[in-house]
């Protein structure tokens, strides 16, 4: 199997396990991101810093040839507020589990069609399983998830529409309506 090149992907944080090293009895296994591997997933995720990225992950065998994992991500993250710009620190702490299936055993509904039918209120269907699980990609993509999409500096707020002389600014629709004023009736 050939393996990504790290630098040549986005995240840049790779940790592989061989699906083999996964015995009956499962294994925890945890992961924790370096400073490099933090500054280019701060740079692939847009945000100011990743101060702090660990997963522990709980690996068990699942239908007989597929694997379920279990993680908990904590993270701290530093982000623009969307108010004010300043930095904002945001700690992410999220639990997840995902299944993989070799693909041969996953048919979405039996029929060997291309459709795929994914019930909104249910489990994620399984991912293709193949001999090696990137833990890393799977770590990224739930802190991904986990990140505040408008952070807010708290006691910051929008403006209320008002200008510098404290009375609220016109309406981009006022001049229409003066213009209109002026036209007289419709004929």
């Amino acid at each position: 199997m050939t393996r990504p090149d790290p630098a040549h992907d986005g995240h840049g944080f790779r940790r592989f396990l061989a699906v083999r090293k996964v015995g009956e009895a499962g294994l925890v296994h945890d992961i924790d991101a370096t400073e490099q591997e933090r500054s280019r997933l701060a740079a692939f995720l847009g945000v100011l810093s990743v101060e702090a990225l660990g997963v522990q992950f709980r690996i068990q065998r699942w239908r007989a040839r597929g694997l379920k994992l279990e993680g908990v991500l904590r993270a701290r993250v530093e982000q623009s507020c969307v108010v004010t710009l300043e930095p904002v620190e945001s700690i992410v702490e999220t639990r997840f589990e995902r299944r993989f299936l070799p693909a041969d055993m996953i048919d979405p509904e039996g029929d060997g069609g291309d459709d795929i039918f994914v019930d909104p209120e249910g489990e994620d269907p399984p991912e293709p399983l193949t001999q090696e699980l990137d833990l890393g990609a799977v770590a990224v993509e739930e802190l991904a998830l986990g990140i505040d999409p408008y952070p807010r500096k708290s006691g910051s707020v929008f403006a209320s529409g008002e200008g510098d002389s404290g009375k609220p600014e016109a309406s981009p629709f006022a001049a229409l309506a003066r213009l209109k004023g002026r036209l007289g009736p419709k004929r």
